[in-house]
């Protein structure tokens, strides 16, 4: 603390001594110089009234020029020490008696009867003698002051002593005064300095009166006390706004590992949806080939039916050509050539059957290749989707995670909110304790002016009660700042809390939309699956009936080549007729039976080839939706992306928010330190 370069003691001892000193010597000097003209006034109304009687006494004498009576007279005036001289004159001027060394011969006009004039020695008085009503002459006289001049002195070099007296009793009293009040004034002015300039708010104040520097001591006190429950709410406010600060910093973390999850997650799902759509789209190619080898097989039946009924025909023409020849082998000659043809065009047509009972084989083979190769894409589709969906749910749980996550952050960024708040309400209540601060220092001011003299260690009260309260003021104003940062950031704070938490909520919901399509998906990809398997089994049941039939049109082709042989054998001989009628009757009975069968056989592939091509539209229908759920679960794992990139923009901001909010607790916690509370 600098030191007073005039202390307090010394002013008040001054402030008491020069005042006394001044009142004393202004009380002497008043009643001396009172006493004075009290005295020169006496003498002046004494030598009045000597010159008066001189001048009644004297009238006769100065009319008669009886100078041995007036030099009598005169002579035993002149023995007193009160005069100076005296001189009669008469009436023209002349001096009748007396010595006139000193006589300033003062003149009188004619209707004055006295005059009187003073230097610093003497009073000169004139006064006109009448003898009879006519004046006759003057009388001088002077008044000898020095005796009431060493009279006068001697009163002042006795007020001078009792002037000097006082100022000594007045700076002894002062200087006592001095040190009672000067005492606790220290005492304040040192606690202030304490307070303000180290900051230690814990130093007692050891001042106890019921005067104006107690009730000051007082207040002082209440201020000192009330900021310190101040500054330890805002402490207490501070170490919470650390706790939160790191809380945030946890859950950004977590928030942060939730995101790069959920980017894995999705990174996976879009991985199996790509596999899932390519592996649709062999289905679909397979469906396709499915198709058109149907639609193959359906025209090679189509031709084989038109051959069968040809064959029927043939067959039928054949029994009727039989059956004349048994009746009327007298016609066998002519029917011979007939029947030739017939048995050579039934072989060309069972030649063509055969072609195309072939070519159905093989389209039904390919139809059965392309069904089982459907069936394990089909299969592989439905893993592929079930894998899918396991890992939507994988992200969807991530998200519900990520979702708690930010309502808590939520939360903390709403108690870090209200523990602003309360810091700005406690900074509303510094600022009042400033005020209040400021007035104190007001009222010393006033009480400083008030007292004068004695006020002036209120002043220095009041200066640093000044001083701490513009410190406070100040610190006050660096807090709120510090506060106003803090709740700016944490509004952004928890903006971005919000954003986040609504991206999530919207990527929770396109992960549940995608889950459905997920789902859907996997339906889809069993009902496929459980087509194709359809499919594989009729293609199964048509290959045996396919089988059927070309065995049954290979017998057919063993038997026309029989007949043949048996008619070129009949046209040789025809002797073997009857026998070979026979026996072309039983095989034509053979033929009518494998053209039955091969006819069922055709109606039943028809039938088939109708299943495939009914069960493949289907597939290619299933594949098709199958293809748009696809896309939209690839839509919603590139939203849940998106949501998931947004999510980790959000914690960064939110991460770059906090760690703006530390540094500003941890300048806020700096600027606390400077205080001992």
């Amino acid at each position: 603390m600098k030191k007073a370069r005039f202390p307090l003691w010394g002013k008040l001892a001054l402030s008491t001594a020069i005042p006394m000193a001044l009142v004393a010597i202004g009380v002497t000097v008043f009643f001396n110089s009172r006493a004075a003209s009290s005295a020169r006034a006496l003498a002046v109304d004494h030598a009045k009234t000597l010159i008066a009687q001189m001048a009644r006494k004297f009238g006769k004498g100065i009319s008669i020029n009886d100078d041995k009576d007036l030099s009598a007279n005169l002579r035993a005036l002149s023995e007193t020490s009160e005069i100076d001289y005296a001189v009669v004159r008469r009436a023209d001027g002349s001096t009748l008696v007396g010595s006139d060394g000193r006589d300033p011969k003062l003149k009188l006009e004619a209707d004055q009867e006295i005059m009187t004039r003073k230097d610093d020695e003497v009073l000169h008085l004139v006064h006109a003698v009448s003898y009879e009503e006519v004046r006759v002459g003057t009388i001088h006289l002077g008044f000898a002051l020095r005796t009431l001049n060493e009279e006068i002195a001697a009163n002042n070099r006795v007020a001078l002593f009792v002037s000097l007296l006082a100022a000594a009793v007045g700076l002894v009293i002062g200087l006592l005064m001095g040190g009672v009040l000067a005492r606790p004034i220290r005492q304040l002015a040192d606690y202030a300095t304490h307070v303000v300039v180290a900051g230690d708010l814990t130093q007692p104040l050891k001042v106890h009166s019921s005067d104006e520097v107690g009730v000051l001591a007082a207040s002082l006190r209440q201020m000192v006390e009330s900021q310190r429950r101040t500054l330890l709410s805002v402490k207490s406010s501070a170490d919470n706004l650390t706790k939160v600060s790191s809380q945030l910093a946890t859950i950004g973390d977590a928030v942060a590992d939730g995101s790069t999850t959920i980017k894995a997650r999705v990174d996976d799902t879009s991985s199996a949806m790509r596999s899932v759509g390519e592996s649709l789209g062999g289905l679909e190619s397979s469906v396709e080939r499915l198709q058109m080898g149907a639609k193959r097989t359906s025209r090679a039946i189509g031709d084989m039916d038109q051959e069968n009924r040809g064959v029927i025909a043939n067959v039928r023409a054949m029994a009727s050509s039989v059956e004349e020849t048994s009746s009327a082998i007298s016609e066998m000659a002519s029917s011979v050539g007939e029947t030739a043809k017939n048995i050579d065009d039934l072989s060309k047509t069972l030649q063509k059957t055969l072609g195309a009972t072939e070519q159905i084989e093989k389209a039904i083979k390919e139809v059965r290749d392309n069904a089982a190769h459907t069936k394990e894409l089909s299969s592989k589709a439905a893993e592929n989707a079930q894998s899918g969906g396991a890992a939507l749910a994988q992200t969807l749980r991530g998200i519900e995670k990520i979702r708690e996550s930010s309502q808590v952050v939520e939360q903390a960024m709403q108690t870090l909110a209200g523990s602003i708040q309360h810091i700005g309400d406690v900074i509303g209540v510094i600022e009042d304790v400033t005020k209040q601060t400021n007035l104190l220092a007001l009222n010393a001011a006033i009480i400083a002016s008030q007292a004068g003299e004695h006020g002036r260690g209120f002043t220095i009260v009041a200066d640093e009660i000044k001083s701490l309260a513009d410190r406070t003021q100040s610190s006050t104003r660096q807090i709120t700042g510090l506060v106003t940062t803090i709740r700016e950031e944490s509004s952004h704070a928890l903006d971005a809390a919000t954003t986040g938490m609504r991206s999530v909520e919207d990527g929770l919901e396109v992960g549940r939309r995608a889950d459905s399509a997920f789902s859907e998906i996997v339906a889809s990809a069993n009902e496929s699956s459980r087509m194709v398997r359809t499919i594989a089994a009729v293609t199964e049941q048509q290959t045996r009936a396919a089988q059927d039939v070309s065995s049954a049109v290979l017998r057919v082709t063993k038997n026309a080549e029989q007949i043949k042989s048996a008619a070129i054998e009949q046209a040789k001989s025809a002797e073997h007729i009857a026998r070979s009628a026979e026996h072309m009757r039983g095989l034509t009975a053979n033929v009518s039976s494998s053209t039955e069968t091969q006819a069922a056989s055709s109606t039943l592939a028809v039938q088939a080839i109708r299943s495939v091509n009914e069960a493949a539209a289907s597939v290619q229908q299933a594949q098709k939706a199958q293809g748009l759920e696809t896309e939209r679960a690839l839509a919603a794992a590139s939203g849940i992306k998106n949501v998931g990139q947004e999510q980790e923009e959000s914690v960064q901001k939110l991460e770059s928010v906090i760690e703006d909010v530390k540094s500003e607790v941890h300048e806020f916690q700096e600027e606390l330190k400077r205080f001992r509370i």
